[in-house]
C-alpha cells in the first residue's frame, strides 16, 4: 500500500487538464479534406493555387483565377476505430464538405500589364467528429476510485452532504458521484479518502466513446494577380463548431464490497471563432512557384453543457448530476505554411508543402505534404499525394483532472502520427470540370480511460474518403 501511495503521488505531476487537452485537440486538428483535386494531392497545394480548398491554406492561390467559378464537393466518409486484437467499430456518413463561388475582374495598368482582382465566398468542412471508440482492459492496477480519492483529498465530508453540493464550486462532480456510490470512503478525520480498491487487487475495465459533430469554416477571401508573377491574398475565416460526446466507463473488481460500477457522461459543445490569413505566391520563372502563408490564432468562444451519472452494485439507484455548463474562451494555435511547385505545361506538376502549428502547452505539430499531377490526355489528368503529420502529444503524456471540475469525461488519447494517401482523376473542360478522388487516413494512438490507467489501450484508426467535385466556369 505504501508503494502504491508513492506511485500515485508521482502521477499527480501532470501536464494539464483532461477537458482542456481534449478541447484543444478537437478544435485545433484539421483533416485534409475539401475538393477532389485537393484531397487527391494530399493537400500539397500551397504554391499551386487555383482551387477553392487550396485558398484555405494560402489565399494568394485565389489570384490564379481568371474567370468566375462555382464549385461544390460531395463526400462519402467511412471511419473505423479498432483496439488492437478486437474488431472495428465503424461510422459511415455522406457530407458536402466544400462549396465556393469565385468572382474575377481583369484590369490593366498604364503600361498594359494585366491585373486580376478576385473575390471568393467559400464554405469548407475542416473536420468531422463522427466516430465510435470501444476498448477493454484486463488486470489493471489503478482504478477511477484512485482518481476520485485524490480529487477529494482535504475536502471535509460535510461539503459532500449539503443539499447544494452540486452547486458548490469547491467540489468536483467526480468526487460527489464517487462518494455516494461508495467508491471512496472518508478517514476518521473526514478530510481524507481511501479508494474502495484494495492494495494488490486487479480490475477489468471497458470504455465506449461515441462522438458526432463537425468543425466548419466560412471564408471571405480576396487576391490580386500582378502580371502573372506576384499573387497576394488575404482572407477572413469564421468557424462554427458543433460537437457531442457520450461516454460509458465500467470497472469490475476481483474482490470488494463494491464489485462493479459504471460512469456515464454527456458533453455537448457549440462555438464560433474567427481568424485571418495572409498569403503570397511568387513565380520567378514560368515553371516555378513559391508560396507562403500565415494564419493568425483563432479566437474561439465555446459553450459547453455536461451531465454525468454513476451507479455501483451497492446503491439502489443511479446517481445523476444536474445538467450544467458554461462558456469558455480559447485561442487556437497560429499556423504557418510554405510550399513550392514545379509546373510544366501539358505535362503536369510536382508540389511540396510544409505546415507548422504552434501549441502553447503541447508539442508543436509538423505536417509534410507532397503531390504530383500528370496530364494523360487533352483535358484529362491524374494526381496523387502523401502527407505525414506529427502528434501534439508524447505517448507517455498524462492529462490530469481539475480538482473542482464538473466534467467527468476523463478519457484522452495520445496520437503517434497520421498518414494520408490520396489519388484522383479529373476532367477540365472550357466550361465544366469534374474531379473524383479517394483518400485513406491512418492513425495509431494510445487511449487512456483516466489519468491513472497504467496500461493504455492500443488503438488504430482508419478513415476512407470518396470525393466528387463539380465546377462550372463562365
Amino acid at each position: 500500500m505504501i508503494k502504491r501511495i508513492f506511485i500515485l503521488a508521482g502521477l499527480v505531476l501532470l501536464l494539464g487538464s483532461v477537458s482542456i487537452a481534449q478541447d484543444l485537440e478537437c478544435f485545433s486538428e484539421r483533416d485534409i479534406m475539401g475538393t477532389a483535386r485537393y484531397v487527391g494531392m494530399a493537400g500539397a497545394m500551397n504554391a499551386v493555387g487555383g482551387d477553392p480548398s487550396a485558398v484555405l491554406d494560402n489565399p494568394a492561390g485565389l489570384g490564379l483565377y481568371q474567370r468566375m467559378e462555382i464549385a461544390m464537393t460531395m463526400q462519402g466518409y467511412f471511419d473505423y476505430n479498432k483496439q488492437v486484437g478486437y474488431d472495428y467499430k465503424n461510422v459511415n456518413r455522406f457530407q458536402i464538405p466544400q462549396i465556393s463561388w469565385v468572382f474575377s475582374w481583369n484590369y490593366s495598368d498604364h503600361v498594359g500589364r494585366p491585373f486580376f482582382s478576385n473575390f471568393m465566398v467559400g464554405y469548407n468542412r475542416l473536420k468531422s467528429f463522427n466516430r465510435v471508440s470501444w476498448a477493454l482492459g484486463n488486470d489493471m492496477l489503478y482504478s477511477l476510485a484512485d482518481v476520485a480519492a485524490n480529487q477529494a483529498d482535504g475536502l471535509h465530508t460535510s461539503f459532500l452532504e449539503r443539499d447544494d453540493t452540486w452547486d458548490n464550486v469547491d467540489v468536483g462532480w467526480l468526487t460527489n458521484l464517487s462518494y455516494w456510490n461508495y467508491l471512496i470512503n472518508p478517514t476518521p478525520d473526514s478530510l481524507h479518502y481511501i479508494p474502495c480498491i484494495e492494495g494488490g487487487e486487479y480490475i477489468n475495465n471497458a470504455l465506449t466513446v461515441e462522438e458526432s459533430g463537425y468543425l466548419d469554416e466560412y471564408n471571405f477571401s480576396w487576391a490580386g494577380n500582378i502580371d502573372h508573377q506576384w499573387y497576394i491574398g488575404v482572407s477572413l475565416g469564421m468557424r462554427a463548431l458543433s460537437y457531442s460526446k457520450r461516454t460509458h466507463y465500467e470497472e469490475v473488481f476481483e474482490r470488494n464490497d463494491v464489485e462493479s460500477f459504471y460512469l456515464g457522461s454527456s458533453i455537448t459543445q457549440s462555438g464560433i471563432g474567427v481568424n485571418g490569413t495572409f498569403g503570397i505566391i511568387y513565380r520567378p520563372i514560368r515553371m516555378l512557384r513559391l508560396g507562403a502563408s500565415i494564419q493568425t490564432p483563432t479566437s474561439f468562444a465555446v459553450s459547453t453543457r455536461t451531465q454525468s451519472w454513476m451507479k455501483s452494485n451497492i446503491v439502489t439507484q443511479e446517481v445523476t448530476t444536474p445538467l450544467s455548463g458554461g462558456v469558455d474562451n480559447y485561442s487556437l494555435p497560429m499556423r504557418l505554411s510554405t510550399g513550392l511547385a514545379f509546373q510544366m505545361k501539358n505535362f503536369g506538376l510536382l508540389s511540396m508543402q510544409y505546415d507548422y502549428r504552434h501549441h502553447k502547452d503541447m508539442r508543436d505539430v509538423h505536417t509534410m505534404k507532397v503531390g504530383v499531377e500528370g496530364v494523360i490526355a487533352k483535358n484529362l489528368f491524374l494526381n496523387a499525394g502523401y502527407a505525414y503529420e506529427s502528434s501534439f502529444a508524447k505517448e507517455d503524456d498524462l492529462y490530469g483532472v481539475s480538482l473542482t471540475t464538473i466534467r467527468t469525461d476523463l478519457e484522452f488519447k495520445n496520437p503517434k502520427f497520421s498518414h494520408y494517401v490520396g489519388v484522383g482523376v479529373g476532367y477540365r473542360g472550357r466550361i465544366f470540370i469534374a474531379q473524383a478522388a479517394y483518400q485513406m487516413k491512418m492513425q495509431t494512438y494510445h487511449l487512456h480511460a483516466h489519468e491513472y490507467q497504467d496500461m493504455p489501450y492500443e488503438m488504430n484508426a482508419l478513415t476512407h474518403r470518396v470525393v466528387l467535385t463539380l465546377s462550372w466556369h463562365d
